[in-house]
């Protein structure tokens, strides 16, 4: 399965994010590389770096914004709606960032990313088995990304009673992504 390049970018600004985009180097280096991946796509470009500074407000008008573009390239659309879903649940919009998520799968079933976000919008909604699920599928889906992972012991350690009753070997399955993870790590 390949990586969705939205993850990869933000794995490339994730060493950065403690300086949260004060430095003008990292801003350069980000407008780089987001003007390679969308060259022809202001919205897209800076609904990104919005995204990327934490202005998810923002970020959410630019993506609304490229939705009017000429739908060429799934790769955009799986973006798109990817990543507005990420925004919504960032703000707690949880029930709108589940529509966007449900959309990217749709456009692109075997990128991961859209299964974790999906994840977080149903935990948002109260939902926690499906969310689970969804969790460990992101992370067995793309065992190097630790943050599935995370965030399904995150689930667990508030509301692992309600996931057991409907998954009641989540844990091993837990211990199981874990496992995955680290044998690939090493």
């Amino acid at each position: 399965m390949e990586p969705d390049f939205g993850c990869w970018w933000s794995n490339q600004i994730a060493p950065h994010q403690e300086n949260h985009f004060h430095g003008t180097e990292i801003a350069a280096r980000t407008f780089r590389r987001a003007d390679e991946l969308f060259p022809e796509d202001e919205a897209t470009l800076a609904g990104l770096i919005f995204e990327k500074m934490g202005d998810y407000r923002s970020a959410i008008e630019c993506y609304r914004e490229a939705f009017s573009l000429p739908r060429e390239k799934d790769r955009t659309w799986y973006f798109l709606h990817n990543n507005l879903g990420y925004c919504l649940n960032q703000l707690g919009r949880h029930d709108e960032a589940e529509k966007m998520c449900r959309a990217a799968i749709e456009i692109d079933p075997g990128s991961y990313n859209a299964y974790k976000n999906l994840g977080v919008a149903l935990q948002g909604q109260g939902i926690y088995p499906e969310a689970a699920v969804l969790f460990l599928r992101a992370a067995f889906a793309f065992p190097p990304d630790p943050r599935s992972i995370g965030h399904l012991e995150d689930l667990l350690s508030n509301h692992r009673e309600e996931v057991e009753r409907e998954i009641p070997d989540i844990a091993d399955h837990l211990a199981a992504a874990i496992d995955a993870r680290q044998k690939l790590m090493q």
